[in-house]
């Protein structure tokens, strides 16, 4: 391939695409900064009980050279190497990302009940997993200046990015660290992996974080392969994909929380740890500052303390945002509606948080929404005052608020939304 340019950086690039679609990583894929693997050449390796070779000694055929677009799902995978020198020897991480593969292409075409695709359709699946998609030290034939220096561009330029994206599917193998030949840190309290995990959580649909145990043992359980359409229906990827969102998904950690973290990982190389901390500090920067939404809704693996950093640190850098989707978090305590109106008073559209019980305080801070559309408060029940802010917001056509029970006085004030379309006011004292 040609030599990666060296001063080719993220920042070259319009920092609000790079993440969120497939321009950059297809560009940094045809410049040779990274290999993607096709996964039918990972399958016939795990089904000759072969170990997965170093970059630089894949055969070319294995390697995918096309462009990354809406027909090709990237899975980037994240785990914890078992020895220094082989990540795999055991070929036992290759057979169960295999296994996931197997159901993702016998599912890929299982249709919901209104006969819309619930699998990947089409899409063609290819890989990035480091020891296969970046130059190797140690690899037995050695590796030269050019693949070295491919590594530095790769590992500065890229890495970050194919697991950040929105465009491609991060593979959590939470518990590789038991497949090691030696005694190591677990997965959860390892460098890289909890970097590359976290990062996955900053910006990319719930749905495209896939904790790999978890999802084998639905797959184990719930799929029969089966025939009939409607089995189909309740086996696709749709429920494997809610069922391991609400097991994994957290809100996403700012960069002085991830610092404080970093010094409590584990590093081969203890070095890499300031490494990891700038590298992260960068990359949620380049995301979260750019962001125009959020979906965080139903993930009850986040706890009070969890959501009490992502409103108080988080949530004010998204300074960009449309829609925001918190729905159904009952964990969330003793929040308010300002930090929604101090971070995107500007911007924010859409604001969801059906079912979040612990929103206190009053409407007052949604005044300055001023191009808000759509407000969905049901079910936040410690909401008080009056709905007399709403008024402000000439734009709103749709306001939910059935069971805010705190919520009084009258009507009369939203009497000029020309606009509104919906208002439900069920089971409140209005």
């Amino acid at each position: 391939p040609p030599m990666p340019g060296v001063f080719s950086t993220i920042r070259e690039a319009d920092k609000k695409h790079v993440y969120q679609s497939n321009e950059f990583l297809s560009r940094s894929l045809r410049d040779g900064k990274f290999t993607l693997v096709i996964a039918a050449y990972l399958q016939k390796l795990s089904a000759g009980g072969m170990k997965v070779p170093p970059c630089q000694d894949l055969p070319e055929q294995a390697k995918y050279t096309g462009p990354i677009d809406d027909n090709v799902l990237v899975l980037v995978v994240s785990y914890c190497w078992a020895s220094k020198a082989h990540p795999d020897p055991d070929g036992k991480i290759l057979k169960e990302l295999c296994e996931l593969i197997e159901y993702l292409e016998a599912s890929r075409h299982y249709k919901d009940w209104n006969d819309e695709v619930n699998g990947i359709g089409d899409k063609k699946i290819v890989v990035f997993l480091d020891y296969m998609s970046l130059p190797q030290k140690t690899a037995q034939s050695g590796i030269t200046l050019l693949q070295m220096h491919a590594f530095n561009v790769g590992l500065m330029q890229c890495v970050n990015v194919l697991y950040a994206s929105t465009c491609t599917m991060t593979i959590l193998c939470t518990k590789s660290h038991e497949h090691c030949l030696d005694t190591r840190a677990a997965y959860l309290e390892s460098g890289w992996p909890m970097f590359e995990c976290l990062i996955s959580m900053l910006i990319k649909d719930s749905d495209m974080v896939i904790d790999l145990p978890r999802a084998l043992e639905w797959i184990r359980e719930k799929w029969t392969r089966p025939d009939h359409p409607i089995d189909q229906s309740n086996q696709s990827l749709y429920f494997l994909r809610e069922d391991n969102r609400r097991a994994t998904r957290r809100p996403p950690v700012h960069p002085n929380e991830f610092s404080k973290r970093v010094k409590t990982y584990t590093f081969t190389n203890n070095s890499d740890s300031d490494f990891v901390d700038g590298k992260y500090r960068t990359t949620y920067g380049d995301i979260v500052g750019f962001t125009k939404k959020v979906d965080y809704s139903d993930i009850p693996l986040a706890l009070g303390d969890d959501w009490k950093l992502f409103f108080h640190q988080v949530l004010r850098d998204c300074n960009f945002l449309v829609e925001v989707n918190l729905s159904q978090n009952e964990n969330i305590e003793g929040a308010t509606l300002e930090p929604f109106a101090e971070a995107a008073a500007g911007t924010l559209e859409w604001l969801c948080l059906k079912n979040c019980p612990g929103f206190e305080g009053s409407l007052e801070p949604l005044r300055s929404c001023r191009k808000l559309k759509d407000l969905y408060l049901a079910g936040c029940v410690q909401l008080e005052g009056t709905v007399e802010p709403l008024a402000a917001l000439p734009g709103l056509l749709r306001v939910d608020l059935e069971c805010c029970f705190g919520l009084t006085g009258d009507l009369a004030p939203l009497c000029g939304l020309k606009k509104l379309e919906v208002l439900n006011l069920s089971l409140i004292h209005i």
